[in-house]
């Protein structure tokens, strides 16, 4: 017996218009801008910036984490080409003083990736 099918419904990264119904997707930055206003106008202070030191110097290709999942041990990091590289915390070489603690969502780091049978995986991570 053949089932009927059923549309997509995981949300786009995209604003979605049709003949039938006009939907909207906010994007994850908006909904954390509207955070941010709505503590503010709470009347606290607003999140403190992430402030780190980049070494220019160093040759590892630069790149900010986007995605992090602590609890799971892997993340994504977005390149500077848009490109997003998978990284596991047990399959990882950490370069620097900083440990795996230091991780997180939206910092800059420096990697050095490479091709497996499952795709670009980053190999060594520098954590500024």
């Amino acid at each position: 017996m053949l089932q009927n099918w059923i549309p997509n419904t995981i949300p786009l990264p995209f604003a979605v218009y049709s003949e039938t119904a006009a939907a909207t997707v906010v994007l994850p930055e908006s909904r954390h801008v509207g955070a941010v206003a709505e503590q503010i106008g709470a009347g606290l202070p607003p999140p403190e910036p992430i402030k780190q030191e980049i070494d220019a110097l160093d040759n590892f290709s630069k790149g900010q984490v986007f995605k992090y999942f602590p609890n799971q041990g892997y993340g994504f990091v977005k390149d500077r080409n848009g490109k997003d590289v998978y990284f596991n915390l047990k399959e990882l070489d950490l370069v620097g003083g900083k440990g795996k603690d230091s991780i997180r969502k939206d910092i800059v780091v420096g990697f050095d990736a490479s091709w497996t049978s499952h795709g670009m995986h980053i190999k060594r991570l520098k954590v500024y």
